[in-house]
């Protein structure tokens, strides 16, 4: 099986998809990688940005939002094109918990991608 056609792969009445062409996929996935799989992080990256923000910092998040805005409005687009958290919370909570969440996300994500604002504001508040 070619690597650059795994998703490409269609069944036919002579062929069927089963488990072990499961198989087959993840260890050339493995094999292309070199032995290494990078761990899956969205559920423990879901609950740092969930349990975040504490009852202190709630009341002080529009300022903390105006604050990164201010810093990091450009940089928006390239801290969105990453993981967005939370995708169903506008239906699931207030506008105001979407927003916060949104914003933290952003935050959040530049952070992982390296952008010194985002890291130090992140260590700021995780540490008041």
């Amino acid at each position: 099986m070619d690597l650059n056609n795994i998703f490409n792969y269609n069944t036919n009445e002579t062929e069927d998809l089963n488990n072990s062409s499961i198989v087959d996929i993840a260890k050339k996935l493995i094999e292309v990688n070199g032995g290494i799989i990078a761990p899956d992080t969205i559920g423990a990256d879901y609950c740092f940005i969930d349990s975040f923000i504490t009852q202190e910092m709630y009341f002080d998040f529009p300022a903390i939002e105006r604050d990164f805005l201010k810093n990091c409005y450009h940089k928006l687009h390239s801290f969105k094109v990453q993981t967005f958290y939370g995708v169903n919370d506008a239906r699931d909570s207030s506008p105001q918990a979407a927003t916060r969440t949104k914003v933290l996300t952003y935050i959040y994500n530049g952070a992982k991608s390296g952008d010194e604002y985002c890291l130090a504001l992140i260590k700021y508040l995780y540490k008041t």
